[in-house]
């Protein structure tokens, strides 16, 4: 009988590993896909994957309200059909949309437009409050929805009558309510929404020539395709070469495109992307060493240095706080 090495059952170890794992993540897709096809959450191009958020909210309201203290921690890229808006209660935050950053403070109101992509990056003891306005809504101002385009960053402002301020003061009477939970305070609810969605209509929405925006459209569609095709083989040793090649243009052109949409580098996206399922799966037993090699990562030095400065803490320190 053959006995096999130490060697070689490393190998094999890893093989089955990678496999098994390769089976879940597939296993988890289906599952957002199906919830997603009941929900009607597909996009007429039947865009997919776990950057396209999946937003629950209320049945009566058809919102999702919710006011959050945050943690030291940057959210992947990702992008919905709602239009979202954060207020900055307490504390200071990032907000990034496309190549655009913003810096939050206490008063500030971030937006991000509908199907546009943008992300996060929080810090220990901000609070904020959380709204996102489905189509449904949106549709109320123009049929035409997916081409509304809003103000992106509302600074705080002190001035008596100021855009800031009226925002604020709907922000916070939404708040009052929601915590009340008074009989009909959830119609007043959405009357406050919608004297939100008057004031933005009104005072900060921008238009742009429908030329421009079809080019936007179309190279904006490439992009996710391209971010869909990350979360598939984010495992694998992808390049910058790969991901030009996946759009058949040159390294230089695709550069500047995903820069252009994301924010963000092809190389700098694939380390999120890496580094959110790297988090996940942190509330597990399995040893680093194999969370590393699982999911794609080789430099642990990098890693390292881009971990703390996500989640403000090492590998080690957040497993021993969750667990």
């Amino acid at each position: 009988m053959y006995v096999y090495s130490l060697r070689e059952n490393e190998i094999i170890e890893k093989t089955v590993s990678c496999f098994l794992n390769r089976l879940i993540l597939i296993f988890k897709k289906r599952f957002v896909r199906i919830i997603s096809e009941k929900r009607g959450d597909f996009d007429l191009n039947g865009q997919k994957n776990l950057e396209h958020e999946i937003i629950f909210e209320d049945v009566r309201t058809q919102l999702y309200f919710a006011c959050y203290t945050g943690e030291e921690k940057m959210l992947l890229a990702h992008w919905h059909e709602h239009l979202e808006l954060v207020y900055v209660l307490e504390g200071e935050m990032t907000a990034y949309s496309q190549d655009s950053v913003y810096e939050l403070v206490r008063g500030d109101l971030f937006l991000a437009n509908t199907s546009e992509i943008h992300y996060t990056h929080t810090h220990c003891g901000t609070r904020y409050c959380l709204l996102q306005i489905p189509p449904a809504h949106l549709k109320r101002i123009t049929p035409d929805w997916k081409t509304l385009r809003f103000q992106e960053y509302i600074m705080h402002s002190e001035e008596s009558g100021s855009l800031s301020g009226r925002l604020g003061a709907i922000f916070r009477s939404m708040l009052f309510l929601q915590e009340r939970k008074g009989q009909g305070d959830q119609l007043l609810l959405l009357s406050e929404v919608f004297r939100l969605l008057y004031l933005l209509d009104t005072e900060a929405r921008e238009e742009k020539s429908s030329g421009r925006l079809e080019e936007n459209v179309r190279d904006l569609e490439r992009i996710k395709q391209t971010m869909e095709y990350i979360q598939d083989h984010y495992q694998e040793p992808l390049t910058l070469s790969d991901g030009a090649a996946f759009l058949s243009v040159t390294p230089e052109h695709f550069c500047r495109l995903f820069k252009k949409y994301t924010g963000q580098t092809f190389l700098g996206y694939l380390g999120q992307v890496r580094m959110t399922h790297f988090y996940e799966d942190l509330s597990g037993e399995d040893k680093i060493t194999l969370l590393l090699d699982r999911h794609g990562i080789r430099n642990y030095k990098v890693f390292l240095r881009e971990f703390k400065k996500n989640y403000g803490q090492t590998p080690q320190q957040v497993r021993r706080k969750i667990s």
